[in-house]
């Protein structure tokens, strides 16, 4: 049998031991005190030096503020938004990446991002131009659109055209919105007319009038005027659906109107009909006022009662007296209602 030792020595080893466990229970807690603190600091940044050339680059991690730009709080996504932007070219990398793999929310804000700066590389200008033809998403196309051309140029050009197709009507008001000064061949400027005399809403053919008559450099150029002119004749020819021939017929006569082309005054002037939406009768007077005769004069001036275009109708009355109709000047100041303290521009 071991003799017991003295009662000191096995005190001395119990307090031994009894140090030993608290040492390994303080490094347990520094350890547990670093990972907290880790978790609780801000995107780790990391700087590495290239011994060789002196050179230093700082990484930042933007997972969360790229994440952030999908919530549906201001005061989460903008700050996210702003951060993102400020870093400029340095953040394309991760955002064009985060749009292979984000939501919609969160693809519609990067192209935001990526629309707000003033230069892009080729990158860039691939991915929204991708972007704007094939994204799942309408608003996201639609937001990619502006942003190709704005950050693209005349470089965007075929993309454009290529979204004049889209089966979104928003989608494709963007684009009809982006042609212009960059649609002016024929065949893009055949795609327009066709969206002027029929697409849906009314307000996309409207707006590709506007463009065509942009495009033109508001009529002074010749050969785009003529390119137009033959586009919409043999556009109007074209069969329509049942029910849609009527709308072609007329909105061939406004298309022609605005390029200066009297041929269809006519179907111009049943266009301002009350049977019509509003918003092609304003056009539709508008047009009588640049061209008509005085053959439109009473018609114009009946309208004048008309709450709904009655201030329309008093412009064009004024346009026809300023180019020397007769009557026209006469009724317009017989006119007791609201009349615009200036020429109306073009709608």
């Amino acid at each position: 049998m071991e003799p017991a030792r003295p009662r000191s020595a096995a005190a001395l080893a119990d307090t031994l031991a009894l140090a030993a466990a608290l040492a390994d229970t303080l490094a347990l807690a520094a350890a547990l005190a670093g990972t907290l603190a880790l978790a609780a600091a801000p995107p780790p940044v990391r700087a590495a030096e290239d011994a060789g050339r002196g050179t230093y680059e700082v990484c930042l991690d933007v997972t969360e503020d790229i994440r952030a730009l999908g919530s549906d709080d201001a005061f989460v996504w903008e700050p996210a938004s702003d951060r993102l932007a400020a870093l400029g070219p340095a953040a394309w990398p991760a955002l064009l990446r985060a749009l292979d793999r984000e939501g919609p929310a969160v693809r519609e804000a990067i192209v935001g991002i990526l629309a707000s700066g003033t230069e892009a590389d080729d990158a860039v200008r691939e991915r929204l131009g991708r972007v704007a033809r094939r994204d799942p998403e309408p608003d996201v196309r639609a937001v990619a659109v502006p942003a190709l051309r704005k950050l693209a140029g005349a470089a965007s050009r075929d993309v454009v055209v290529a979204v004049l197709d889209d089966p979104s009507p928003a989608v494709r008001r963007k684009a009809i919105t982006a042609c212009t000064g960059l649609c002016t061949d024929e065949a893009a400027l055949a795609r327009l007319v066709a969206l002027a005399l029929g697409d849906e809403p009314l307000s996309n053919a409207l707006q590709a009038k506007r463009v065509l008559w942009s495009l033109t450099a508001d009529g002074s150029d010749a050969a785009v005027v003529a390119k137009v002119r033959a586009a919409s004749i043999a556009a109007a020819r074209d069969a329509a659906p049942a029910g849609a021939a009527e709308r072609r017929t007329l909105l061939a006569a406004l298309l022609l109107a605005e390029i200066g082309d009297d041929a269809r005054l006519a179907d111009v002037a049943r266009a301002t009909g009350t049977d019509q939406p509003v918003e092609l009768r304003g056009h539709a007077i508008h047009a009588l006022g640049r061209l008509g005769g005085a053959e439109h004069v009473a018609l114009l001036a009946g309208l004048q009662q008309d709450a709904a275009v009655g201030i329309y109708a008093h412009d064009a009355l004024r346009r026809m007296a300023a180019r020397g109709v007769p009557a026209a000047g006469e009724a317009a100041e017989r006119h007791t209602g609201p009349r615009a303290p200036q020429p109306l521009p073009r709608p």
